[in-house]
């Protein structure tokens, strides 16, 4: 690998072997919230009360605060997200109990995933095709007197979105589907982050960098610049290239191609830190930037 000598970094044996482009992925919602044509309130208007069909919660209180609309009614909340096709439902006692004598009655993994599954079909959230990727813990610490403990409140099953793009998943925080199971298998929260995509046009598409790019890059970023010379390590684990989806408040037009680098820090401070950094993955010319309409969107504009 042609990649910078420095005592810093350790980096991967090998890196994955990528395409030299990816499809354009466009993202429906904001297509027809740009193109002018489509009625948008209108059609949030209707989301809104399918996700309040779908959670009971027809006959809560409504409130538009900014990016979504959020629906209340006591300890459970529903927020309906304007931007893409998300919502987030969470009943606030169970995801996160003030009392701990329960957590024996948490289901098994094994069991946490088929009710998780039963829940998702039930609520018929979308189309898109998901796949388990493993099932955490939430843990809380009480102390008490000179002892403390530690007890698991609620497990959480997560799954991934299965990509149209073969060589490339959807990562970022715009790409979660996460079901909370608290006591006896009652479902305590349900994330479902997600934008609807438009079929890819195989004319269109991304020039992608190299991983090996990516990495020098990753090694010049500002973070580490005063890590240099101080015996701290920065252990690169993973490369992966990917499709980004920002968060399900942000207005988004098209996932874009990145490089997820995930690693652990070591340093005096933070003597085992595990991070992930995204870097941009594609290759724009001005023309294609204006074309694009990317820098219309600072929140991609940041990434170039």
């Amino acid at each position: 690998m042609t990649l910078q000598d420095d005592k810093l970094f350790t980096l991967p044996d090998s890196l994955p072997k990528t395409p030299d482009s990816l499809p354009i992925l466009r993202a429906r919602r904001a297509e027809e919230l740009l193109d002018g044509t489509h009625d948008y309130e209108a059609t949030f208007a209707e989301r809104v009360q399918r996700a309040q069909k779908r959670f009971h919660m027809q006959d809560c209180r409504l409130q538009r605060q900014g990016d979504r609309a959020v629906l209340r009614d006591g300890s459970r909340v529903l927020e309906v997200f304007l931007a893409s096709d998300a919502e987030w439902w969470t009943d606030q006692e169970l995801a996160y109990p003030e009392t701990l004598d329960e957590a024996s009655e948490l289901p098994s993994p094994e069991e946490a995933r088929e009710r998780a599954d039963e829940y998702l079909t039930k609520l018929d959230l979308g189309s898109c095709e998901v796949e388990h990727a493993g099932v955490s813990k939430n843990r809380v610490a009480t102390l008490q007197a000179e002892c403390s403990d530690e007890y698991t409140t609620s497990l959480d099953v997560n799954y991934r979105f299965r990509s149209p793009v073969r060589e490339a998943p959807i990562l970022g925080p715009g790409a979660k589907i996460k079901v909370t199971l608290g006591a006896g298998s009652a479902m305590a929260q349900v994330m479902y982050f997600f934008r609807e995509w438009a079929e890819p046009n195989p004319e269109e598409r991304f020039k992608v960098i190299d991983p090996e790019a990516a990495l020098s890059e990753f090694q010049c970023l500002d973070d580490f610049g005063e890590l240099h010379g101080t015996g701290a390590r920065v252990v690169v684990h993973q490369v992966q290239l990917g499709l980004y989806a920002l968060a399900p408040g942000k207005l988004q037009r098209f996932y874009l191609p990145v490089y997820q680098i995930s690693a652990t820090a070591h340093t005096r401070r933070l003597p085992n830190y595990r991070f992930q950094r995204y870097l941009p993955a594609w290759q724009l010319s001005a023309a294609e930037v204006k074309r694009l309409r990317v820098a219309e969107n600072p929140d991609i504009a940041q990434l170039l």
